[in-house]
């Protein structure tokens, strides 16, 4: 916003120096201090920013692809996973200064949206230690986005957009791919460039580890069938929590049938812990998917082929032009 003009007729400031010769007037000049404040631009003359600060839909994303053409990651898994708290984690980390390897982190376009994510995380005012944050509701639709502007080391800017979406869409797209309740998971499915399962430790060695192995094992299948063309980090989150052996060789078996040569990875997320070790464990898991190539499923781009020309019999010679010799 421009500075207003001094009160004093024969000053010019702020288009030339003070007439009273202070180096900042609206520090040092008792009479431009007593200035009125400029008067706020009307609504309708008001500049207005193309996003709002909080999560993106498919909408918003023409400004982002102008800048340059983001990476999609799918956040998938049940709920209570654990898939918001490694989000949270993720971001909270930025803000004190750690980093993705061989990237700083450049801005981001949903600080709002990370905020609200990462609130419950913080250590509050009065001194209760910082939790996790809430469940994400369920709602129809697209899922939430979250964005990331990362600057390489080699000076590229790459820009990033992780899905926050709730458990229960994937639930009932592993059971039934076509399920009208499962039109977010679907989004994700046939967007993303890559993802990230996340396989919850606690609920597999809980009292209910039967019924969670029974969702978990046609998440895995539906996982391998969507994304058998596309990155996929396979993330053991809560890995603090000790999974019996039995039960760990069953997932195990479905991940390396359905997701082969995918890495595997663990997680955990203590809200008052922040080993050296817990955050690498956190920036690993997208560092796997950003150092990875980008081929996307509906447009290969590093197998299209350059169009062929087919040959033209004409005595025009600007129909018969197919370029100079090198």
């Amino acid at each position: 916003m421009p500075l207003p003009p001094c009160p004093l007729d024969e000053c010019p400031f702020p288009d030339l120096g003070c007439d009273r010769g202070h180096e900042d007037p609206s520090h040092e000049c008792e009479v431009y201090q007593a200035a009125p404040a400029p008067a706020l631009p009307a609504d309708d003359q008001a500049e207005t920013l193309p996003w709002s600060g909080g999560v993106l839909g498919s909408a918003d994303l023409t400004s982002i692809a102008a800048l340059s053409r983001p990476r999609l990651i799918g956040v998938v898994g049940l709920s209570d996973a654990g898939k918001s708290s490694v989000l949270s984690r993720l971001y909270l980390l930025l803000t004190h200064g750690h980093g993705f390897r061989g990237r700083t982190f450049a801005g981001s376009r949903t600080l709002h949206g990370w905020e609200a994510l990462a609130i419950p995380g913080r250590w509050p005012p009065h001194g209760v230690g910082p939790g996790f944050p809430d469940h994400t509701t369920s709602l129809a639709g697209e899922p939430g986005l979250l964005h990331l502007a990362l600057r390489r080391d080699d000076g590229r800017r790459e820009d990033v957009l992780i899905t926050d979406a709730p458990g229960e869409w994937f639930k009932d797209w592993a059971k039934t791919r076509t399920a009208p309740e499962a039109e977010g998971a679907r989004w994700i499915a046939n967007h993303a460039d890559a993802a990230v399962l996340f396989i919850d430790s606690d609920a597999l060695s809980g009292e209910d580890k039967g019924t969670a192995r029974a969702d978990f094992v046609p998440l895995i299948r539906r996982a391998g069938e969507a994304f058998a063309d596309r990155p996929v980090v396979v993330l053991w989150a809560k890995s603090d929590v000790e999974v019996p052996v039995s039960m760990r060789t069953q997932i195990e078996a479905q991940v390396a049938r359905h997701l082969p040569d995918q890495p595997v990875l663990s997680v955990t997320v203590d809200p008052e812990e922040w080993t050296d070790e817990a955050v690498r464990d956190v920036f690993a898991v997208f560092e796997t998917i950003l150092d990875s190539p980008v081929e996307r499923h509906d447009a290969p781009t590093e197998r299209r082929l350059p169009p062929s020309i087919s040959t033209v019999d004409s005595d025009d010679p600007l129909l018969s032009f197919r370029g100079h010799a090198p």
